[in-house]
């Protein structure tokens, strides 16, 4: 049998995804064990060093990349897209804040998870890349966004947020 979820990350109003890409292909394979029906269980799957979800919000991916033996991700925005819908559920914590360091805390019950202030640039048309200010932007106690006032819209933007543990979680 396979353990209760403790908690997950939800996109808040996204469409329907464009496309889900596996990239860099990982050695071995994975089990998962969704809810308590077994017939929608899998086993045998490949993994993947980075996965893609295009189009989570409209000119916004997602890319998740294996770091270690973390999990990290981006958020990648298209140029001309919106960054106010870029919005994220916390589902199975007790709780988020934001701390004096500008980290996002969030309160899963057996531990902590922090995201470090989020390291965002855009990239620039003759190939260099420039450092912007990014901040989380907390909407309530299970959702938030991020502000990046000074970010130049025309351009990509990418907001790449840590993950740090404070304890084990199962």
């Amino acid at each position: 049998a396979c353990p209760k979820r403790q908690g997950a990350l939800a996109f808040e109003n996204a469409g329907p995804v464009a496309a889900i890409t596996g990239e860099e292909l990982q050695p071995g394979s994975h089990a998962f064990c969704v809810g308590p029906d077994p017939s929608r269980w899998t086993s045998g799957a490949p993994g993947f060093g980075r996965t893609v979800y295009r189009d989570v919000f409209e000119g916004v991916a997602i890319q998740f990349r294996a770091v270690g033996r973390g999990l990290e991700y981006d958020v990648i925005l298209a140029p001309g897209a919106d960054l106010g819908q870029v919005v994220f559920r916390c589902e199975g914590v007790r709780g988020l804040a934001i701390d004096a360091t500008g980290s996002l805390v969030m309160d899963a019950g057996l531990g902590s998870l922090r995201q470090p202030p989020p390291h965002t640039w855009q990239d620039l048309p003759d190939g260099g890349r420039r450092e912007v200010k990014c901040a989380f932007r907390r909407l309530d106690g299970l959702r938030y966004g991020f502000s990046a006032p000074d970010y130049d819209p025309a351009l990509p933007l990418t907001i790449d947020p840590g993950i740090e543990w404070s304890t084990f979680l199962g």
